[in-house]
């Protein structure tokens, strides 16, 4: 068999083994419904890069298990890009959900009643929580205010906006507690939280980039070897240095998730759980703002 024969052998069990994972996770058609096109692009897009990966390395290389790696490494490539986005993403929701909070706060210091104040920040929320807080706004023509803000909370699903609305619902239980300087003492903590996440991630770019260092440099020295000085290489050849090399590729693979599942974005905990318990424990007979 030709190496280009093998190279496009592997590459077509390389995308099998890619559908069969992306229907183990439930990412291909089923049953119970079409996938959403930006599932199926993103995984047409892994496909591509995972097959383009393994050819190129197995036509530089002639190892099976190096154009493996590098086609695990290549199909993972839309996952990290995606991971620092959503990082920042999060980090600039919580900046806006304090934003969001100051305005509401100015409204309320300059006469508005709460439900007035919450339609009026609708027109002038920031733009990632813009589509959320417009559809509370909608809400509150036909709903109370605390099932509107009950409806933000889920469709915000931050803890950062617990803390808000939670406060919005306590403040209209007892009006005597200053809704102004309740929600400028909330905004001032969810804006701490978003600077504290900032510096967190600042430190965590310089761990990313000094991993890419190391990681670059090990790539283009290997590469080096492979292209100029193949004879220090040949162990690698036979079965036994194959299985050499999956054994020490595999220290690098398990090392990069374990970076990855350090530095992905957890999953946000919500320690004030649903917000319409609380609005469920308003006593009967308090009318709304």
């Amino acid at each position: 068999m030709s190496p280009l024969a093998a190279a496009l052998l592997g590459a077509l069990t390389v995308a099998g083994l890619t559908l069969a994972a992306a229907g183990w996770r439930g990412l291909l058609p089923s049953l119970g419904g079409p996938v959403t096109l930006p599932t199926s692009v993103d995984l047409l897009q892994r496909i591509v890069l995972a097959m383009a990966g393994f050819v190129l390395a197995f036509v530089v290389t002639g190892w099976v298990v190096a154009a493996g790696y590098v086609a695990f490494g290549a199909a993972a490539i839309p996952t990290l890009r995606r991971s620092k986005r959503a990082r920042s993403d999060a980090i600039d929701r919580v900046e806006a959900i304090a934003t969001w909070t100051e305005s509401l706060s100015d409204t309320v210091l300059s006469g508005a009643g709460l439900r007035k104040a919450l339609v009026l920040s609708a027109r002038v929320a920031p733009a990632p929580i813009h589509e959320e807080v417009r559809r509370m706004a909608q809400r509150l023509e036909h709903e109370s205010v605390e099932s509107a803000l009950g409806g933000l909370s889920s469709d915000l699903a931050d803890p950062a906006a617990d803390m808000v609305i939670v406060s919005l619902l306590l403040a209209m239980r007892s009006p005597a507690g200053g809704l102004n300087e309740v929600l400028t003492s909330v905004a001032r903590t969810a804006r701490d939280a978003a600077a504290m996440q900032r510096r967190i991630e600042a430190s965590r770019a310089r761990t990313y980039a000094q991993s890419r260092i190391v990681s670059g440099t090990s790539i283009v020295f290997i590469l080096g070897l492979v292209l100029f000085r193949r004879e220090f290489l040949r162990p690698y050849d036979d079965l036994v240095g194959q299985v050499v090399l999956l054994v020490v590729g595999g220290f690098f693979a398990v090392s990069g998730v374990a970076m990855y599942r350090l530095g992905r974005p957890r999953v946000a905990v919500r320690p004030f759980g649903r917000v319409q318990r609380v609005a469920e424990r308003r006593p009967a007979g308090v009318d709304q703002p």
